[in-house]
């Protein structure tokens, strides 16, 4: 199992932060923090999660990127 937390602001982030220090740290199963593709860029999620040192996955929505955030069926 893996835990994915999809993140829009800095307040999503410090929650998710948060909930991972406190609940999941330490645990065998996957973290994912994903930036929602419209709203935060991922530069940002990835600088904060570097910047605090969090052993977490930065996950992309890689079709976005590729075929653009309407494309269906991807």
């Amino acid at each position: 199992d893996e835990f994915k937390f999809v993140i829009s602001s800095q307040a999503d982030y410090d929650w998710s932060k948060n909930i991972y220090l406190e609940k999941l740290r330490g645990r065998p199963n996957p973290v994912l923090f994903s930036p929602a593709h419209d709203d935060l860029p991922a530069r940002n999620l990835a600088r904060w999660i570097l910047d605090d040192g969090l052993p977490v996955r930065l996950q992309l929505q890689i079709h976005k990127y590729i075929w653009g955030a309407d494309a269906r069926g991807v």
